[in-house]
């Protein structure tokens, strides 16, 4: 019996398809969400948790291997420059992705990165800033419309903040699953709203490096 040759050309088409989704790690990804939890936390301080579920996520992207997401819970009118930050609370999350992870090659355990993400809180006029890394699996190469992917084991801790703050946070892990759409004005409009709070807020040292920087007292006469 002669074999089916548009079968087998179909199942053909369709393994590569699904060799595809493996290689880029994500062909479907489910509802926006954002979750930073602790891991160790601060002295004094029992483990926190944020979460976020933003309500516009949008990318921009140079190239086939670098692309910029942008997520938040906060309605477009609270995007503008000249709205203040007082009686205003939400969360902006930023991943910067410089690389496409490729199977068999890029490593996929927990210390592997390819991204740079920023986590930024909104608290009724007090603004903290988290920064971290992990390692983001892409649905399709940046330029597709959408661009969906996962990040699961980074890690965070605060690095900016407004005023001195208690950090119920520490060190955190990040898990994320955002799928974009390809609109470069809008993540641009999300991407200045968070420089804004960046340049509206002061670096935060680490609390082994802020002890080691601490005088020591001046011993009693």
């Amino acid at each position: 019996m002669a074999p089916n040759t548009p079968r087998i050309a179909r199942l053909a088409s369709l393994m590569v398809v699904l060799g595809a989704c493996v290689l880029l790690a994500a062909c479907g990804v489910g509802p926006d969400r954002v979750t930073i939890e602790s891991i160790r936390s601060t002295e004094a301080q029992v483990g926190g948790k944020l979460m976020h579920r933003p309500i516009i996520v949008a990318y921009r992207s140079e190239s086939r291997d670098h692309a910029e997401i942008l997520a938040t819970d906060l309605p477009i009118a609270s995007l503008d420059p000249a709205v203040g930050f007082e009686g205003l609370t939400g969360q902006i999350t930023r991943v910067r992705m410089f690389a496409v992870p490729i199977a068999g090659k890029t490593s996929l355990s927990s210390q592997a990165a390819n991204t740079v993400i920023q986590h930024a809180v909104i608290n009724d006029g007090v603004l903290a800033v988290y920064g971290g890394s992990g390692l983001f699996r892409p649905s399709a190469r940046p330029g597709a419309d959408p661009l969906a992917g996962r990040l699961g084991g980074g890690t965070m801790r605060l690095t900016r903040s407004s005023t001195r703050l208690v950090d119920p946070i520490g060190t955190a892990s990040i898990e994320l699953s955002l799928t974009a759409e390809l609109n470069a004005p809008m993540a641009a409009m999300i991407a200045a709203r968070l420089d804004q709070i960046i340049e509206q807020t002061e670096s935060v040292l680490p609390a082994e490096d802020e002890h080691e920087a601490s005088p020591e007292p001046e011993p009693e006469p």
